[in-house]
C-alpha cells in the first residue's frame, strides 16, 4: 500500500533544551493554578459540595489531580477512567 521511499527515512527527534523544558513545566504550572482556581471557586464554595467526579481531557493530567486532590475544602476525587468523549458523559451521570 505505502512505500518506504515515498515515506522516507525516520529522523531522530531533536534534543530538548532547557528553553523547551521550561516553557513546558511554565504550562503545566499555570493549568494547575487554573484548574485549582476554578475548582474552588465554582465548585467547593458556590456549591459546598466536597466530593469531586472529574472526566475528559485535563483530567487525564496526573498532576492536576493531585494538586485537586491535596485541597483540604475537598472531601474526594474520582476520576472517570475513560479519557474519550464518552468519558464526559459518563463523568456527568455519575
Amino acid at each position: 500500500m505505502y512505500r518506504m521511499s515515498a515515506i522516507g527515512t525516520m529522523r531522530e527527534p531533536p534534543p530538548a533544551d532547557w528553553e523547551h523544558k521550561n516553557l513546558a513545566m511554565s504550562v503545566q504550572e499555570h493549568l494547575e493554578d487554573v484548574v485549582v482556581r476554578y475548582v474552588q471557586h465554582h465548585w467547593l464554595q458556590r456549591s459546598r459540595k466536597r466530593r469531586l467526579c472529574l472526566s475528559a481531557g485535563v483530567f487525564a493530567n496526573v498532576l492536576v489531580n493531585q494538586r485537586v486532590a491535596e485541597l483540604a475544602e475537598c472531601g474526594g476525587v474520582f476520576v472517570v477512567p475513560p479519557m474519550r468523549d464518552a468519558g464526559l458523559a459518563s463523568g456527568a451521570a455519575l
